[in-house]
Parts: C-alpha cells; structure tokens; sequence
C-alpha cells in the first residue's frame, strides 16, 4: 500500500503507538484524552492525526475520536513491539531501572532495524510484557 511507503516522524510513530495502547486495533480514541496522555494541547493532538490521516494510517470520525487503520495497526504494533523489546533488553541485561529503560527506549524505538529488534527478541526468548507493562505483541514465528 501507498501509506506503507510514506516516511512517518519520530512524533507520528509516537502518536500512531499511543492510539494503538488507548485504543487498541479497533478502538476510538478522543483527541483530547491522546493530547493529555502525550502532554501536548489538543490543537498539536488534532494537527498530527490529520497527518497521520492523510497518510492513511488513522481514520478521524468528528466528535468521536481517532481510530487506527489496518496500516496503522501494522506500523502501531511494529513500534510497540520494538519499543518492549528494546525495555527489556535495557532492563534486563544492561540492569537500568525500569523508569530508564522507558525513558531510553522511545529515545531507540523509530531508530532500530527489524533485524537488530529480532536478533534482541531471539536472544531474550521472546519476552511477554515490559517493564512498563505494555504486552509485547511479536510480529515473527
């Protein structure tokens, strides 16, 4: 698909993430409760999900939300899934403390290959939850 093709901000993938954990693959998500959850004012909130929107990652219905769509879900999922990865690596082998290992994931999460990301998981055993208690959602067998 087109939308797949489309580079997406450190900010996007953010945004894509935290609808995905408020939400869920089928779940609307008010602009006003991502904007809190994001620490932003909701006119950043709305600015960024009409991008995301245009590049066929969200659908936004007026007064009702902001929902994933099938590529959304695929892009939400991929990050999420290597934002855990990456947390339990941190905290588990490097031995940061759980609030660390958040803070230095989102920092690694748009910036690590699938490749690296699955050699971690691999060597991890496939972990279930991060410390931050996000399900870790795998993408590979």
């Amino acid at each position: 698909m087109l939308s797949s093709m489309l580079m997406l901000t450190e900010a996007e993938y953010r945004y894509l993430k935290t609808i995905y954990i408020l939400g869920g693959s089928k779940g609307f998500v008010k602009t006003s409760k991502l904007a809190r959850r994001l620490s932003v004012k909701t006119p950043t909130a709305i600015r960024i999900v009409q991008g995301l929107a245009v590049k066929g990652f969200v659908k936004v219905v007026p007064r009702v939300g902001v929902i994933l769509t099938e590529d959304g879900v695929k892009e939400a999922i991929e990050i999420a899934h290597k934002h855990g990865v990456l947390e339990v690596f941190l905290h588990e082998v490097l031995e940061l403390n759980p609030s660390d290992a958040h803070e230095e994931a989102l920092k690694l999460e748009t910036r690590i290959s699938h490749k690296v990301c699955d050699k971690l998981c691999s060597l991890l055993n496939k972990p279930r939850r991060a410390p931050c208690g996000l399900e870790i959602v795998h993408r590979h067998p």
